[in-house]
């Protein structure tokens, strides 16, 4: 009897414990709104650094640029920045240097085991010719997980 009693203890303790490891694994993928915030934050920040190095004269480089953008960017982003930083040395005109950046809110649209839009308003603090501009837009952003982190894959103005 007290075999019986011990040998139903050790099932329920297993069945109990497998659904417990279960769905803290099942978990282990999800990301939430606010840890997505501080991954666009750190992805927009160096994305202004790179940004600002370019404007004035420190990192005129592509391929430094890929390297410095490619741990936060991933394709067709990182392609069109390339191309945009291209044109910008083979036809320069005046573009405004980014003083500050800041993710104010974000918000899940869709997600899948790999791919995440959000919704997202972004502050903008932006300098052109000595004068500081305020703007706050809204945008669909695009993130792609690859190699357990986060990229940003694409964003666009929420129309």
């Amino acid at each position: 009897m007290k075999r019986i009693i011990v040998l139903s203890f050790v099932i329920i303790l297993l069945v109990g414990n497998r659904n417990i490891i279960f769905a803290s694994y099942n978990n282990m993928d999800e990301i939430s709104e606010a840890e997505i915030k501080v991954s666009l934050q750190e992805i927009f920040n160096k994305r202004i650094e790179v940004w600002n190095a370019f404007m004035i004269g420190e990192n005129l480089s592509l391929v430094n640029i890929k390297e410095d953008l490619k741990i936060y960017i991933a394709e067709p982003l990182l392609t069109i920045d390339l191309n945009i930083y291209e044109d910008m040395m083979n036809n320069p005109t005046s573009y405004e240097v980014i003083n500050d950046v800041k993710i104010l809110n974000c918000q899940l649209i869709s997600r899948n085991e790999k791919n995440r839009s959000y919704l997202v308003s972004i502050a903008w603090e932006l300098e052109d010719l000595g004068e500081i501009i305020h703007e706050e837009l809204e945008y669909k952003v695009e993130v792609v997980k690859i190699k357990d982190n986060w990229l940003l894959k694409n964003y666009e103005l929420n129309q």
